[in-house]
């Protein structure tokens, strides 16, 4: 079966210019134009037609339309050895567009780029996809696009595919897991419909059934052990019969063991604009252990389709485990959502409202520093913010696990809102096997003021403080964030600090938890202390303190009652 897309063209091909350029060092093979096969139903194509990138991803399309019926064709094989190489990181891919500049400020693609794009306005905005480690040099496979996400290199050789195939082995069944993470939260969101005209998903599909594969529980994989590349500007399935496909960016899935703590953990470093205006995060000595794109472009440019908000990571900077986290500025310095707003007002402009329940529902729509921080909690939203303790986000990054009220209370500690549902506040002793011990230090501040070594200090604006001034909560991440001092004091065994069973009992009638909200809290912070200065868990026992002793008023406008104990005034 053949089919004729376009007339031959036999002039000279360029070696360095073009969407295929050829200056990777790697001459042009001898049969690199495929030949008829009318017995295996191939469709023929002479790949050095113009335009070759789009008429052999039209030929691709057709394949995969019919991957069933020619599964061993060498489109298809190509096809999957692409998506394989991609969802593995064996290969790259670089957004582009037709209308690009270079450093001289002339187009990159001369009268090529404007011709294809006439053709199909939708075909301006692609991606390369090269060979992404320093050993396959600059090799290219092909490039992205609409309809089948893929068009292949027709110049590449049988022994590079067969490299490129060697290289995915061993990762392979991992990267289709992840695929299929990917395929399941995109059918979650309604965007697959591979029946309707998406032959690369039924491309997808069919990879994903031939090796059995099924999604990860929870798609952990997707969330934990991605990174988003691209965006490729593909074709979506709406939901709408006026117009059921539409043409949009969408990030692809690369294989990257704790991608998603590996950032979190570099929000550490201290953001700056690099000399090329893309958003660093900055070790003391300047090094960017993280660089998040922000091209600039101009009115007629989508700068998501361009790579705005696309995320590398630098292994050779190493980030202080108690620094804090620069998600939004302080003191007059910008933090990373304040950097991001190119990337959110493109979002928004294509009607991806950055909010939770969207980025949520489909993650594949929006770049990994945005994804990354709504899927650790850690996006401010409007209207609320989160409350944390250092120690808590620290124990958040080790674990890769996301906060949110139904797993804080699962482990075993508090979230509450303060100041008329402003703050959302966290408080945990621990977060699965990692240590925590919000509840054990905010506990032990109780003590301290139950027993009369400490109370709230004129001195220091109403702070609570011991009878040297020495303070014992440091507000400024958190309404009930305990300084270092008094993790310290907790941290180990509890035999120096002299406590008495019974007004370790008393302490627990003065907090008994009966009442929702902060009460609950404050009773809960009281047990976990003295479980642990206790040794074991202890009945309330004894008299009701004096209830009226110490007012405190926290940062959020709360004001807290707090108890001392009746009989040790």
């Amino acid at each position: 079966m053949t089919i004729p897309l376009v007339p031959n063209w036999s002039a000279l091909l360029d070696k360095s210019h073009g969407l295929f350029p050829l200056g990777d060092g790697v001459a042009i093979p001898a049969d690199w134009e495929p030949g008829p096969d009318e017995e295996r139903r191939r469709i023929n194509y002479d790949p050095k037609a113009i335009p070759t990138p789009f008429a052999r991803a039209e030929a691709t399309r057709l394949v995969l339309s019919r991957i069933a019926e020619s599964p061993d064709h060498e489109l298809a094989v190509r096809f999957r050895l692409m998506l394989v190489g991609v969802t593995t990181g064996v290969l790259s891919v670089q957004p582009d567009d037709l209308r690009a500049v270079d450093a001289d400020q002339k187009s990159k693609y001369d009268n090529l780029g404007k011709a294809l794009e006439q053709v199909d306005s939708d075909a301006r905005y692609f991606a390369h996809v090269r060979w992404a480690g320093a050993r396959g040099g600059a090799r290219s496979y092909g490039i992205t696009y609409r309809s089948s996400l893929f068009s292949p290199h027709a110049r590449r050789a049988q022994g590079d595919w067969d490299e490129l195939a060697a290289a995915v082995r061993t990762l392979e069944p991992t990267a289709l897991s992840l695929l299929a993470d990917w395929k399941a939260v995109l059918a979650g969101a309604g965007r697959w419909t591979p029946d309707r005209g998406c032959a690369w998903q039924r491309g997808i599909d069919y990879v994903l059934e031939a090796a059995n594969t099924q999604p990860s529980p929870g798609h952990t994989r997707l969330r934990d052990d991605a990174r988003f590349v691209g965006p490729v500007w593909l074709d979506l399935p709406t939901g709408r019969p006026d117009e059921p496909l539409v043409a949009q960016p969408v990030y692809l899935p690369a294989h990257a063991p704790e991608w998603s703590k590996r950032f979190v953990a570099s929000c550490k470093l201290r953001p700056a604009i690099n000399s090329v205006g893309d958003a660093e995060l900055q070790d003391p000595g300047r090094r960017a252990g993280a660089t998040i794109r922000l091209p600039r472009a101009g009115a007629d440019t989508q700068v998501l389709a361009l790579g705005a908000g696309s995320l590398e990571l630098h292994d050779a900077v190493r980030v202080d485990a108690g620094g804090e986290l620069w998600i939004t500025g302080r003191a007059g310095e910008h933090g990373i959502v304040e950097l991001l707003e190119p990337a959110t007002a493109a979002l928004e402009s294509m009607d991806r409202p950055v909010q939770r329940a969207h980025v949520g529902a489909c993650p594949m729509l929006y770049p990994d520093p945005i994804r990354i921080l709504f899927q650790r909690g850690l996006w401010p939203e409007s209207g609320a913010r989160d409350a944390r303790s250092a120690r808590l986000t620290d124990a958040l990054i080790r674990s890769g696990a996301t906060l949110d009220p139904i797993a804080v209370e699962r482990d075993g500690g508090f979230a509450m809102r303060l100041g008329s549902g402003t703050v959302q506040l966290y408080l945990l002793d621990r977060l699965a096997e990692i240590e925590v011990l919000d509840l054990r230090a905010l506990g032990y501040v109780l003590w301290l003021v139950f027993v009369g070594e400490a109370e709230v200090a004129s001195e220091l604006g109403g702070q609570l403080a011991l009878s040297n001034l020495d303070r014992l909560l440091d507000t400024k991440a958190s309404p009930f964030e305990p300084r270092d001092w008094v993790y310290q004091r907790i941290a180990g065994s509890s035999g120096d600090l002299g406590l008495r069973t019974a007004t370790l009992a008393r302490l627990l009638v003065a907090y008994p938890g009966s009442e929702a909200g902060m009460s609950r809290v404050l009773a809960g912070a009281a047990r976990s202390f003295v479980t642990w200065a206790h040794g074991s868990e202890l009945a309330p026992l004894g008299r009701p303190p004096r209830r009226i002793a110490t007012l405190l008023k926290l940062t959020t406008g709360d004001e807290l009652t707090l108890a001392v104990d009746a009989l040790e005034t």
